[in-house]
């Protein structure tokens, strides 16, 4: 939580000193979270001195995080996937989650949505992981969406909770 905390803040930071998009800002510091995240796994996955484990949750640990935050969703990191790691490791993740504010207008926030769901093939191209795009689990992040993005899943059957 306090590396989001520490991103927004650098993010209003950006839009309050030198006026950069706080949306822009957002997606480019997720792009450099995302690589000092991959780089610290990275070294989790190839120790060069010690040995290293992963610690699984249990079930009732996963409950109340996601009572805490329904942004928790339960995640498994399958066997395997690090060294040494021979077990499923039960733990929880925060849903991937684009956050606006009220300066981005309706179309705008409609575009990004139906751009993201409706590229999901160029994106699934570019890494895998765009494979598990998916509408009904994008609709429940626990929090309220934008009307630009409760409009595209209202085109698609799906009802989401508005500010």
């Amino acid at each position: 939580m306090l590396t989001g905390a520490l991103l927004g803040a650098i993010s209003g930071c950006l839009k309050a000193y030198r006026n950069v998009n706080e949306v822009i800002s957002c997606i480019m510091l997720n792009w450099i979270s995302l690589y000092l995240v991959n780089t610290l796994l990275t070294k989790v996955k190839n120790p060069t001195s010690k040995d290293t484990y992963l610690v699984s949750l249990d079930a009732d640990h996963v409950k109340k995080l996601q009572e805490i935050s329904p942004v928790y969703a339960e995640s498994v990191i399958p066997a395997g996937t690090y060294s040494n790691q021979a077990e499923d490791v039960l733990t929880v993740g925060v849903k991937a989650t684009i956050i606006a504010n009220e300066q981005v207008s309706e179309e705008q926030a409609y575009t990004i949505v139906k751009t993201i769901f409706e590229g999901k093939d160029a994106i699934t191209e570019a890494h895998a992981k765009g494979a598990e795009l998916d509408l009904d689990y994008a609709s429940s992040c626990g929090l309220p969406y934008h009307a630009g993005a409760a409009k595209y899943f209202a085109e698609k059957g799906i009802t989401v909770e508005t500010k």
